[in-house]
């Protein structure tokens, strides 16, 4: 997703192509064990700048990951297709086409609630 492969990820999900999507998940799953002690002892030293660092990261990627574009200009990519190439990110009401902000206002009321389940269990744990 850094490397801008996000379409293609998103596409593999979509199309079920299920090598792309195993190549993303063992990549992911390996990132998350081989940094977990190293985010562990970030936590346990330096906390709030941790935190503040983590937060910098999601701030700045929502950009890039924002769903709602229009194309300002298009390229032809190697198997001779139009795709975009300058996007720019609009409002959900300003988009053509079904916006889908109920659909993303509900997951997004799904993961606060997950966030909310989990810090009480874990406070319970402690």
């Amino acid at each position: 997703l850094l490397l801008g492969s996000y379409e293609l990820v998103l596409s593999s999900i979509k199309d079920l192509k299920l090598s792309i999507i195993a190549i993303f998940a063992v990549g992911c799953i390996t990132g998350l064990l081989s940094f977990s002690k190293l985010l562990n002892w970030m936590f346990k030293k330096y906390h709030d700048l941790t935190v503040a660092i983590l937060t910098g990261f999601l701030v700045g990627s929502l950009n890039k990951i924002w769903p709602w574009k229009t194309s300002l200009s298009y390229r032809t990519n190697s198997h001779g297709e139009s795709v975009p190439f300058i996007q720019e990110n609009i409002l959900p009401q300003n988009f053509e086409g079904d916006n889908q902000l109920w659909l993303a206002i509900v997951f997004a009321l799904v993961g606060l609630g997950l966030i909310i389940f989990i810090e009480k269990f874990a406070a319970k744990k402690r």
